[in-house]
């Protein structure tokens, strides 16, 4: 067929996914992987990528924190620009009492947008590199 489902329904891996087809799951090495697939003769491709992760807050006597891989330094694509927002469920008081962070290439910026809002963007972003973001707030939070 000349279509493909915007979703692959599969329940494992697959080495070739098909052009304009994609899948996201965990992998039998236990790793969240998310394939597309790309031929390539296409100049340029624009990939979004949403979703909500629960639980991934970890709460301490003092403060809450966030911290998420966003991309593994096992990733063997690059990307020509790679941005990312996150939001927070609720406000802080404080926007001073927003920390951020974040670990990876150099040549990228982490920054507030909001009291519940955090965006970071890299340029020329190279494969095998690692991005993480971390976001530290109060307990009340």
């Amino acid at each position: 067929s000349d279509s493909c489902p915007q979703i692959l329904n599969l329940d494992k891996e697959k080495y070739h996914v098909d052009k304009d087809c994609f899948y996201a799951l965990v992998n039998s090495k236990g790793e969240f992987e998310i394939a597309w697939g790309v031929h390539e003769d296409d100049a340029r491709r624009t990939f979004k990528i949403n979703y909500t992760i629960k639980d991934a807050v970890k709460n301490y006597s003092d403060v809450s924190q966030f911290y998420w891989q966003f991309v593994s330094n096992k990733s063997e694509i690059p990307a020509k620009h790679v941005t990312g927002t996150i939001t927070l469920p609720t406000e802080v008081t404080n926007i001073d009492d927003l920390r951020v962070w974040a670990h990876g290439p150099l040549n990228g910026n982490i920054y507030k947008v909001s009291n519940n809002c955090v965006k970071f963007e890299v340029d020329s972003f190279n494969r095998r590199t690692m991005l993480e973001a971390r976001v530290v707030t109060p307990t009340y939070v």
